[in-house]
């Protein structure tokens, strides 16, 4: 009975004081944190970056599995981290956007209308979306250095704030969220928000990763999803019980493949440190720019905002 009496107070003494982000739920302690300041460096707030592989004390939810961060960072620490992150690579970005854009058309989502990019980065998906669909495309993006990477034809269309202080005088049929929700301080608030921009019947798209992938579950703490930079890392389970929860319908998860260049998926990988630091000076040459797909943990969730007036 003592014994059962120690366990209990040590299970207890490592429970979250923060609860799930997706489904509201306590947490236990998973991962210790793994930070060493002396790594930090004006990259580790970037994209595409090479892994640091540095994170906050994660706590996995007892219902879900979401993995969360307990003590989170404030929003003004977040706003500065990112906007005074350096931009890694404008080529890796718009292999990304090409595979998102894809996604979105087979999900007959970019007909027309007015779409707004959470997290846009340096442009490249509403750059995409604006020359070949008959949208109106808006970015939101806190790293003035993914800005002026942009192209000088979408750079009007992208405000330098967050989520927070963003105001639209008229509301969209298309809200994307590309690998941006594990980097939230409040991904509830993020969800209601975009919510609140949608039109009623306009969608939330999102993209995340999944922790309990095959690879992520190979990898575990040696997976590039441990970063500084994520707060909350989710599942299928996870995401699709955060918009039903929020009130979206017709909600639907699924896996999607990526299309990366060489040099971005050997950065990526468990190789030597010393090997990455000569891929990342060379990563522009021709022979590590060849792109192909991977699937590598990575899930496409979407939900529809119901009319005003019906019950959810």
């Amino acid at each position: 009975m003592v014994g059962q009496e120690i366990l209990i107070k040590l299970i207890l003494m490592q429970n979250s004081k923060r609860f799930c982000p997706c489904c509201n739920n306590a947490g236990i302690l998973k991962f210790p944190n793994k930070i060493d300041d002396t790594l930090l460096s004006s990259k580790s707030y970037s994209s595409r970056k090479i892994p640091e592989l540095m994170h906050y004390s994660y706590f996995e939810c007892l219902n879900c599995r979401t993995l969360f961060v307990d003590e989170l960072p404030s929003s003004e620490f977040l706003q500065n981290s990112y906007n005074q992150a350096e931009f890694v690579s404008t080529k890796d970005s718009v292999f990304a956007a090409q595979t998102y854009f894809g996604e979105l058309l087979r999900l007959n989502l970019l007909n027309s209308g007015k779409l707004l990019d959470i997290g846009c980065s340096d442009g490249a998906f509403i750059s995409i979306v604006k020359s070949k669909s008959g949208m109106v495309v808006m970015g939101i993006e806190p790293s003035i250095h993914a800005i002026n990477s942009s192209d000088s034809a979408v750079r009007e269309n992208i405000q330098h704030t967050n989520l927070e202080s963003f105001q639209s005088e008229y509301g969209f049929d298309l809200v994307t969220c590309f690998q941006t929700v594990e980097h939230v301080n409040d991904l509830n608030g993020l969800i209601v928000k975009s919510k609140e921009l949608l039109l009623d019947q306009g969608h939330l798209v999102l993209v995340c990763h999944d922790r309990l992938s095959l690879v992520n579950r190979i990898l575990g703490e040696r997976s590039p999803i441990f970063d500084i930079e994520h707060l909350q890392i989710l599942n299928k389970k996870g995401v699709q019980l955060l918009l039903q929860i929020n009130g979206f319908v017709d909600v639907a998860v699924k896996p999607i493949s990526n299309r990366y260049p060489i040099s971005y998926w050997l950065l990526l990988s468990p190789i030597p440190k010393v090997l990455k630091t000569l891929i990342d000076r060379k990563r522009n040459s021709w022979f590590l720019s060849w792109g192909f797909r991977i699937r590598v943990g990575n899930l496409l969730a979407v939900g529809r905002k119901p009319n005003s007036h019906s019950p959810c």
